[in-house]
């Protein structure tokens, strides 16, 4: 249970850092689009997500 929890916070401070430098960028939205690919976000059915 714990290497699990390690895992998603050094997830989440890893993407947070990622939104801070896209933030800085001006490319948010880039990494949002990157961030759904990654996890199958589907635009023609976004209920699946």
């Amino acid at each position: 249970m714990r290497l699990c929890s390690l895992h998603n916070l050094h997830y989440l401070i890893n993407l947070m850092k990622r939104v801070q430098q896209a933030i800085i960028d001006d490319n948010l939205l880039d990494l949002r689009a990157e961030v759904f690919e990654q996890y199958g976000y589907n635009e023609a059915n976004p209920k699946n997500f």
